[in-house]
């Protein structure tokens, strides 16, 4: 949740904290609803990839994105299409996988 979709004054903190712990991550970063929607984002990954304030919005996917990024003449060695399926392949790969891992440390012990 960010500020701006807060409700009530504790929903408003606790989303003013997300707020200013996500913009004080030093490296871009971004979340994807389970439905592949943009839902959070830090500047840091917007200057990653060049984007303006104006241009990203929650709920873009990745093709909006991807497509985005490369009109802004990133990937120009992988191409944009080259890059959204590395992209989305790793998307699914980490939906799966941080489920899988954590089971598996559980179960592990560590």
């Amino acid at each position: 949740m960010r500020a701006e979709d807060a409700g009530s004054l504790s929903e408003m903190a606790e989303a003013l904290l997300l707020d200013a712990a996500l913009e004080n991550i030093p490296y871009g970063f971004c979340v994807w609803s389970p439905q592949f929607r943009l839902v959070m984002w830090n500047k840091n990954w917007r200057d990653l990839y060049g984007f303006r304030l104006d241009q990203v919005h929650r709920g873009m996917s990745p093709e909006a994105v991807v497509e985005l990024s490369a009109q802004l003449g990133n990937h120009r060695e992988q191409g944009s299409q080259g890059f959204y399926e590395a992209y989305t392949g790793e998307l699914l790969a980490n939906r799966g996988g941080a489920r899988y891992k954590s089971q598996k440390w559980c179960m592990a012990g560590g």
